[in-house]
């Protein structure tokens, strides 16, 4: 079955967003984690527990905003200016 080109996008669109909504969860669970582990110290270095969930929300971030900017590239090019790899002999 071939899909056409609009219903590629609108599916492309779809699975973007749920990405990016599963990884504001993640990020806001994250944040919360991070005040929890905030009373923990590190006893060799001193530090904060929260250090590695601070870390982690920031990636969480990082991702949903390289999803949104993928999508923004589908909805201006289409469904061809997804990511891709080509191997060329050198």
């Amino acid at each position: 079955v071939v899909l056409s080109l609009v219903l590629m996008r609108w599916l492309i669109l779809f699975g973007n967003a749920i990405i990016v909504v599963a990884y504001a969860v993640l990020f806001r669970q994250a944040l919360v984690l991070a005040d929890i582990a905030k009373i923990e110290k590190s006893p060799v270095l001193g530090l904060s527990g929260s250090h590695g969930y601070w870390a982690m929300a920031f990636g969480f971030a990082l991702i949903a905003v390289v999803t949104v900017c993928q999508s923004v590239r589908v909805v201006l090019e289409g469904t061809d200016a997804r990511f891709s790899l080509e191997y060329k002999e050198i």
